[in-house]
């Protein structure tokens, strides 16, 4: 579940176990803003969360609550 903060300045990603009923982890991002007007995707293993912006992608690990990279995307008009 991600959850927008109050400014929008960062968002709060909680991990849940469905079956178990119990809360797994939470961490903050520095993308509420982002994820606000572009939805999150998340890895099939529940692992890592995709925060795509106007020109690049962040990977982050939402089990350790870290950035793992960024990857720049390219223009599809050229500019």
């Amino acid at each position: 579940m991600v959850v927008p903060g109050d400014k929008g300045e960062e968002a709060t990603v909680i991990r849940w176990d469905v079956a178990a009923r119990r809360k797994l982890s939470s961490h903050s991002f520095p993308s509420g803003k982002l994820i606000a007007r572009m939805p999150a995707c998340f890895s099939q293993d529940g692992r890592r969360m995709a925060v795509p912006d106007w020109d690049s992608v962040t990977i982050y690990d939402i089990v350790n609550g870290t950035r793992e990279t960024t990857m720049a995307v390219p223009s599809k008009s050229g500019i």
